[in-house]
């Protein structure tokens, strides 16, 4: 039986998965596109865009909506010139990703990616900088409380603090829709409790966010930064911008941001 988080219409509610074709990826020297297992053996996909051999990698996780093919291209030489490689990946059913996806798997798409590029593609774990935006908050989140620290560091950029707030103000409608209210939350708690992973962290932090941001309001952005503490988290909530505008908006902040965080 499913998850109470993976119930079908909590599913269709969250997630909006798009397919691409391999042809919308722009082609480069330096990029790749990599498929591997994830869970039930269906592949997921990344593309890693890697023109410094000897610099940092960064795994990231993109948000709902998005895709690999939007990130390959201008924004993957951006990062390059930061000293930064970057490799994006696809959850499943999005991209050139097979399957469907839920909040367990996704989770799972995550530890698979790990696996996979500290694996077979020998990326060393040291040189991997965990990186979740928005929805991808949730992978990188969880990989950064249980790989044993032996990644580089974590960025979270508009990312997600937890579910608790959400589903209480859903609560009647969720209850409405039949659904088991008690198990969907203990069910969150088991799996997806933030507070609880950041405090396994030991790695630096960076945390990203927009003051006006209307789908992940900045609280998450503090609640993720009180957890963490001064001692190992830094926080930057931009005036300019929301959600889907923030590295349109402060760009050039935002990446000088990130480069003296890695420094």
């Amino acid at each position: 039986m499913d998850k109470p988080m993976d119930h079908e219409i909590l599913t269709q509610f969250l997630f909006y998965p798009r397919p691409i074709s391999e042809s919308e990826i722009p082609p480069s020297e330096h990029g790749t596109v990599h498929r591997y297992e994830s869970g039930n053996g269906e592949k997921i996909s990344a593309y890693l865009y890697r023109s410094l051999p000897d610099a940092p990698t960064a795994l990231f996780f993109h948000g709902n909506g998005e895709v690999l093919s939007d990130y390959a291209g201008d924004l993957t030489m951006m990062f390059s010139r930061i000293g930064v490689n970057l490799c994006v990946v696809d959850y499943r059913g999005y991209g050139l990703s097979e399957g469907a996806p839920s909040l367990s798997k996704i989770l799972e798409d995550g530890r698979a990616t790990w696996d996979y590029f500290t694996g077979e593609v020998g990326i060393a774990p040291e040189d991997i900088i965990l990186f979740g935006r928005s929805m991808g908050s949730i992978p990188a989140i969880d990989l950064a409380s249980s790989v044993d620290n032996k990644f580089k560091c974590l960025i979270v950029e508009s990312g997600i603090s937890g579910f608790e707030r959400w589903i209480e103000r859903l609560e009647p409608m969720i209850k409405q829709l039949g659904m088991d209210i008690d198990a969907l939350k203990a069910d969150l708690r088991k799996n997806l409790d933030h507070k609880a992973k950041i405090d396994k962290v030991e790695k630096p932090i960076l945390i990203l966010h927009t003051e006006r941001d209307s789908i992940v309001p900045s609280w998450n952005a503090r609640d993720l930064y009180e957890w963490a503490g001064p001692e190992k988290a830094k926080i930057k909530i931009f005036e300019r911008g929301d959600h889907n505008s923030i590295f349109y908006y402060n760009g050039d902040k935002y990446l000088e941001i990130v480069r003296n965080f890695m420094a």
